[in-house]
């Protein structure tokens, strides 16, 4: 238990942070995983860059989303409906940071966590299967990753109502956690941040903080 005292207070932390979306945790699974991991790119073999620097040419300026084989598919046939998916971009000095989704029926982390430490068979099997699955380069980067670990995808079971109560507010994945797509939750938290922004000018010279987080709520 935290003691805050503050003229006002804003939690934006994500998933299973202190300040967060309904009562009890308010998450619900969404239905799949995600492989995660970083790699230096200098560390990477000679063959791995030069076919990053083919597939991916412009890594360093944006994100690649990148469909993978359908589910139970060896990367030639059509043998299952649903597509496993992957994301891959750089986060500077030197790092590039990747994700593969994969669809699976329960969460895989333990009751009140979303990541887990994948087991030695596990990412065995991912570097195995990573070049058939997704070519040399990304195959490449995620079979040289050294840790690679698991996070479940969840989102808010039911959207709130409000979004600040008296002088405490909840903007970004604590207001509203989403699955990780199309840069939702940082457009989200970006909105928020405008719209309380907008709130206390409105309100600049009148009415207490109480007065204009009900109008960044409303």
């Amino acid at each position: 238990v935290r003691s805050l005292c503050r003229e006002m207070v804003a939690g934006s932390k994500g998933l299973r942070g202190d300040a967060k979306a309904g009562d009890g945790d308010g998450l619900r699974f969404a239905g799949y995983s995600a492989w995660r991991g970083t790699v230096r790119k200098d560390e990477l073999s000679e063959a791995t860059r030069c076919a990053l620097a083919e597939e991916f040419p412009l890594l360093g300026n944006c994100l690649y989303f990148i469909h993978g084989p359908p589910d139970g598919s060896d990367g030639g046939g059509e043998t299952g409906s649903a597509r496993s998916s992957a994301v891959l971009y750089d986060i500077g000095g030197g790092l590039a940071n990747w994700l593969i989704y994969e669809n699976v029926p329960a969460p895989l982390a333990k009751p009140g966590r979303s990541t887990s430490t994948a087991s030695a068979s596990d990412i065995a099997a991912l570097r195995a299967s990573a070049s058939s699955l997704w070519g040399a380069a990304f195959g490449g980067v995620v079979s040289a990753t050294e840790t690679p670990f698991r996070t479940d995808v969840y989102d808010i079971a039911t959207p709130l109502q409000r979004l600040a109560r008296g002088r405490v507010a909840l903007i970004g994945d604590a207001a509203h956690p989403i699955t990780p797509h199309l840069a939702r939750g940082s457009n989200l938290a970006i909105r928020d941040a405008f719209v309380l922004a907008s709130s206390a000018a409105a309100a600049a010279g009148g009415g207490g903080v109480a007065e204009w987080l009900e109008r960044f709520s409303a």
